[in-house]
């Protein structure tokens, strides 16, 4: 009853909830330039994990270029405004000037790729060596 209410409490933020916006109009933004169309629904959905509720948007596209691999994407979508902020440029800047150590491995994508280009890729955070 309480995981539900949490879940609830989540999907209802505005806090929450605009902050993801942020980062799927940093996907977009990311993502129109190498894709013919785009499908990015108007609002997220809650996914569940063993340990946590997550705001989720799953967002579709179709390539322009069929040589453009999941790689290629990773790369275009790093860092996320969830681990960098935006707009990028800046508070990539901004973080460096500010922070006293440099953040190392601290965050990137995990995945694979196969010969073809297809992947799976996750952003992880706080990352070890």
């Amino acid at each position: 009853m309480e995981d539900a209410r949490r879940g609830a409490d989540l999907l209802c933020s505005t806090k929450d909830r605009d902050e993801h916006a942020v980062v799927v109009e940093a996907i977009s933004h990311a993502l129109t330039p190498l894709c013919s169309s785009l499908e990015i629904p108007d609002g997220p959905e809650l996914v569940r994990t063993r340990t946590m509720w997550h705001l989720a948007t799953r967002v579709r596209g179709r390539l322009t270029d069929r040589t453009v691999t999941s790689l290629d994407l990773a790369a275009a979508l790093h860092p996320t405004p969830a681990v960098c902020g935006t707009p990028r440029d800046r508070a990539r800047s901004a973080i460096a000037a500010r922070e006293p150590v440099d953040r190392g491995y601290y965050a990137g994508a995990v995945g694979w790729q196969n010969a073809s280009g297809d992947g799976e890729w996750i952003v992880a955070i706080r990352c070890g060596e």
